[in-house]
């Protein structure tokens, strides 16, 4: 089964193609936010390296979010336009989960953090069971300095994403954790783990509405206010 995954939640551009298990293709970019006319052709590029068509693929998977809007918004709307186009099914996964995907089978907890601004985070919790993730917290946006009050944060925590390189010496000030970070910080959700997460999800038969799917902000008050300004 080959599945197109796509990352647009941070500044790092991507997008990967998987075939089984194995990722025949990916690229990554810096784009300075500017996705929108870099995420089609890296698409095409990748497509027209596997000698393959949109319509060869079997699905295509997106990271819609916790993480930038306007990133967001480009990579969810392309998904959807090329699921719709080629009637192929869509499956939207947490930018959150896929960070943690990132880090193969640890046995601490791992918590992914992703900068939202304004002393806050984008948070999840999640734990290595049977070779598979378990969540222990659902997608949340916090104050860094409120972090500790989560009850399931305890004992030894891997904290990985751009918000755990941010913050590192808050987060090491959390006394009922044993506060561990990897030798590389991982700062960013990659595409080909989005396309993991979404063969997966494939394979149990489960996807998403096309024409239904919207990014996940947790944000939802500051996307209104800043709508209204701009009139």
């Amino acid at each position: 089964m080959r599945v197109l995954g796509i990352e647009t939640s941070n500044p790092i551009l991507s997008a990967a193609l998987l075939d089984g298990n194995e990722i025949i293709a990916e690229r990554a970019e810096e784009t300075g936010m500017k996705h929108s006319s870099h995420l089609v052709p890296m698409i095409d590029e990748i497509l027209k390296k596997c000698d393959l068509s949109l319509n060869e693929i079997d699905g295509i998977a997106v990271s819609n979010g916790p993480g930038s809007f306007t990133g967001l918004r480009v990579g969810v709307t392309t998904a959807k336009a090329l699921a719709i186009a080629v009637n192929k099914p869509l499956v939207a996964v947490s930018s959150l989960i896929v960070l943690a995907e990132s880090v193969s089978c640890v046995d601490e907890k791992i918590c992914t953090l992703i900068d939202a601004k304004r002393n806050r985070v984008y948070i999840a919790l999640f734990v290595w069971e049977r070779n598979k993730l378990k969540r222990l917290v659902k997608d949340s946006l916090m104050l860094i300095d409120d972090i500790h009050k989560i009850k399931e944060l305890s004992g030894k925590v891997l904290f990985i994403g751009d918000g755990a390189g941010l913050y590192k010496d808050k987060i090491q000030d959390c006394a009922k954790v044993k506060v561990l970070f990897p030798e590389k910080l991982l700062n960013y959700p990659q595409a080909g783990f989005v396309a993991k997460l979404g063969l997966a999800a494939l394979k149990k038969g489960k996807h998403s509405d096309p024409y239904k799917l919207t990014p996940t902000y947790l944000y939802p008050k500051t996307c209104s206010i800043k709508k209204r300004q701009k009139k």
